[in-house]
C-alpha cells in the first residue's frame, strides 16, 4: 500500500456519488457529536473556510481506502461510494459524510488513510489520537436510514 502523501485529504478528492462534489469545491473535514440509542459517535462533517479557494484536486480515494475497524466492511455492500447529507443537529444543519452503494464498479486506489490524514478546521485533530480509525454506524434521518461515517 502507499504511504498518505504529505498534503492532507480534501473532501473533494473523496470518490462520491454523481452530484456529491456540488457545493463542497472549498471544504475542509471536521467532526460532530450525534446521539444514536443514547449513545454519541464522532461523525465525519464537511465544513466551508471562507477564506480558502476552491480545491481542484482529482477525486482519487474512496471507502475502501479508508484504515478502519475491522468488522467495517461487515454488510457494507459492494461497490460503495461516499456522499453527504444535511442532518440538523442543535439547530444547526451540517453535510454529513455517508457511504452509499453505487450501481456499478468503484474506482481502486492502493492510497490508505485514516482520521488524521484527512484536512480538518475547527479543531478537528485537537481530540483525535493516532489509534483512532474510521467505522460507521446506521443513522435515521427523515425516516430514512444512512451509514453515517464515524471515527472511533
Amino acid at each position: 500500500m502507499k504511504s498518505i502523501p504529505k498534503r492532507k485529504i480534501r473532501p473533494a478528492q473523496l470518490i462520491g456519488a454523481s452530484d456529491y462534489l456540488q457545493g463542497i469545491e472549498a471544504s475542509y473535514f471536521c467532526w460532530r457529536w450525534f446521539k444514536r440509542n443514547n449513545e454519541s459517535y464522532r461523525v465525519v462533517t464537511i465544513e466551508m473556510n471562507s477564506t480558502d479557494s476552491t480545491c481542484h484536486l482529482s477525486s482519487s480515494v474512496g471507502p475502501k481506502n479508508l484504515i478502519t475497524t475491522a468488522d467495517f466492511e461487515d454488510g457494507l455492500g459492494s461497490p460503495v461510494v461516499f456522499n453527504w447529507r444535511w442532518v440538523p443537529r442543535d439547530s444547526q444543519k451540517y453535510r454529513v459524510v455517508t457511504l452509499e452503494n453505487l450501481n456499478g464498479p468503484a474506482a481502486k486506489n492502493s492510497l490508505r488513510f485514516g482520521p488524521l490524514d484527512l484536512d480538518g478546521i475547527n479543531g478537528y485533530a485537537d481530540e483525535l489520537k493516532p489509534n483512532f480509525v474510521f467505522c460507521w454506524r446506521w443513522f435515521e434521518r427523515d425516516g430514512k436510514k444512512f451509514r453515517f461515517l464515524t471515527i472511533e
